[in-house]
């Protein structure tokens, strides 16, 4: 009878394992640590361009779900970029329940009052001087998922859950800047030294700036609340390049604008001011975000000629994850 009796049992936990195993696991128990990879698209460092994200760059992510009637208390967290892991912070992690959530990123991470975690917005600053190399002006983004396939992509926000498979946000931060660069030339014409002291752009209350008056919508990347302004000056050393030279002398970054038609270009070369009145940006007439605007100008005498006025978008660059090389769905 007991031999009959353990047989039972055996058989009745064998068939209980067999029946765990094939039926499939929609959520974990408990909670699940958020993790995160992340994608940017465009150049960015702890200041502005350069090739990807800096070691020790901070990103700010947190997470809601209003919509569903049962929020998370969205706490920012700081993840930190080593070498490819972004690593979460030691206290304060993000954990997720089966509740789906939002999730809202970006950079810089900056300080406690720089982001109004209920409006979904961050601070913005747009310095209406800044330097040749743009490390004066920092780079903005803010993060979102990626769906569709290439060339049809959408950018929703990323959702997370505890559910297996769903605990890993793949990031795609977006630059909400426009990147100005200008290459300067020396024709045989001009006989001076070329040393290029200061680029001025003139606009009557053509372009944006502002002192942490600005804020960008976390959803979107929408900017509001910046101040017009009449000039953009970027002020520098540096010798212009021989006829034809391709490279860069100064770039920056500037706040997104419409109707670029009429601004003028001054240019101080070995003292004087050297003026010209820029084409607008074709097709669109606009500087758009996440978008690279290379003026070509050449000095021919004593007057400035445009040559050309090229728009690129910043590539893609990898940026890390928190699961040593595995990123995760995260809304993709």
């Amino acid at each position: 009878m007991k031999k009959n009796l353990m047989f039972a049992v055996i058989a009745s936990m064998m068939l209980a394992s067999c029946s765990s195993e094939d039926a499939p696991t929609v959520a974990q128990t408990g909670k699940t640590e958020l993790g995160v990879s992340a994608v940017i698209s465009g150049a960015v460092g702890t200041r502005a361009l350069t090739d990807g994200f800096a070691a020790d760059s901070t990103i700010g992510v947190f997470i809601d779900n209003t919509a569903s009637g049962v929020d998370y208390t969205p706490t920012t967290a700081t993840y930190t970029y080593g070498s490819t892991v972004w690593a979460p912070p030691a206290s304060g992690k993000i954990y997720l329940t089966s509740e789906i959530a939002t999730v809202y990123a970006f950079y810089p991470r900056g300080v406690a009052g720089d982001i109004d975690l209920t409006a979904k917005t961050l601070k913005l600053n747009v310095d209406s001087v800044q330097n040749f190399s743009a490390t004066s002006q920092k780079d903005y983004m803010y993060g979102t998922a990626r769906a569709g396939t290439e060339g049809s992509y959408t950018y929703p926000l990323a959702t997370v859950s505890n559910a297996v498979g769903s605990s890993d946000a793949s990031l795609f931060f977006h630059h909400v800047l426009s990147k100005l660069s200008f290459i300067v030339n020396k024709e045989s014409s001009y006989t001076g030294a070329g040393l290029l002291t200061s680029v001025r752009l003139t606009k009557a209350a053509g372009f944006l700036s502002g002192s942490n008056s600005g804020t960008i919508n976390l959803n979107d990347g929408v900017i509001s609340g910046l101040n017009a302004t009449t000039d953009i000056v970027f002020n520098g050393s540096t010798t212009i390049n021989a006829a034809s030279g391709t490279t860069v002398l100064v770039q920056g970054l500037v706040a997104p604008i419409v109707a670029t038609t009429g601004i003028t270009l001054t240019l101080t070369i070995d003292g004087k001011n050297m003026i010209v009145t820029l084409p607008s940006a074709s097709p669109a007439d606009a500087w758009l975000q996440e978008k690279n605007y290379t003026y070509t100008i050449n000095v021919q005498g004593t007057e400035l000629s445009v040559v050309s006025v090229a728009i690129t978008a910043w590539g893609d660059l990898a940026g890390g994850t928190t699961r040593d090389g595995e990123g995760g769905g995260g809304g993709e």
